[in-house]
């Protein structure tokens, strides 16, 4: 739906459970072909959060490996898609963001009812990372990016929106690189959580920091404190729903 809009995202193959459990050796074969496109690939559920359910695999990965991760998703997918009928295994195309240094910025940005109502920007030498997982060392770049951001995300609105609107939500966070100051959209999460609104970015000693430089930081990254300060944030998301659907109500 993304590509159809021209909106960049990685490409990728996708399997059903009942794909795996009746023609397993052809998924294997489908899997060996992808993996051959590109440097690496990751292989995942389609509707986890945190990251969970995910393995990186090389182009030059074994069968083995492949069979491997591939059995053990399967296995993890059977415990839940019952519940979630919609599940699937992914071969997706890794993005490479090239950095010198490399560092992984990953953007997240949240939309409410077609606008963007806050964001935030992640950084790690880490292939597959979250919030908690920056180390202190990742503080003064993910403090720069993330003054930076403001200036790039006005230059993206329009995308941004589009990827929540042609998938058919109101509500979600979106996930993406920018390569070139381009977004490559990763995928769309419908409600968002975790550490980073509760807790707070990175480890204490993190967390630590920007707390007691608020002062002097929040001019800077105030898109950070905005989103941690979780009672006010919220309540300000949920009144911004109230008051569109009672002025938007037809008597």
């Amino acid at each position: 739906m993304w590509k159809n809009q021209n909106l960049t995202c990685p490409n990728f193959i996708s399997f059903t459970i009942d794909d795996i459990t009746k023609n397993f050796n052809k998924c294997i074969d489908d899997i060996e072909l992808f993996i051959k496109k590109y440097p690496n690939i990751i292989l995942r559920t389609n509707n986890e959060t945190g990251g969970n359910g995910m393995h990186i695999l090389e182009s030059n990965s074994s069968k083995k490996d492949i069979v491997g991760a591939l059995k053990l998703l399967n296995t993890r997918c059977s415990k839940f898609v019952r519940k979630r009928s919609s599940t699937r295994i992914m071969a997706v195309e890794y993005i490479s963001t090239h950095d010198p240094d490399k560092f992984i910025d990953l953007y997240r940005v949240h939309i409410c009812l077609g606008k963007i109502i806050s964001y935030y920007a992640v950084t790690s030498k880490l292939n597959v990372f979250h919030s908690i997982d920056m180390n202190y060392e990742d503080l003064n770049r993910f403090i720069l990016i993330n003054e930076n951001l403001p200036s790039k995300i006005s230059k993206i609105e329009s995308k941004i929106l589009l990827s929540a609107k042609v998938l058919g939500c109101n509500v979600g966070a979106v996930e993406f690189f920018l390569i070139n100051d381009e977004p490559v959209f990763l995928e769309f999460n419908p409600m968002w959580g975790g550490n980073a609104s509760k807790l707070g970015f990175g480890p204490k000693k993190f967390r630590n920091h920007l707390k007691k430089n608020r002062s002097s930081l929040e001019s800077r990254i105030p898109n950070i404190y905005q989103f941690t300060d979780y009672q006010l944030y919220y309540k300000s998301l949920y009144k911004g729903i109230h008051d569109y659907y009672q002025n938007n109500s037809t008597s």
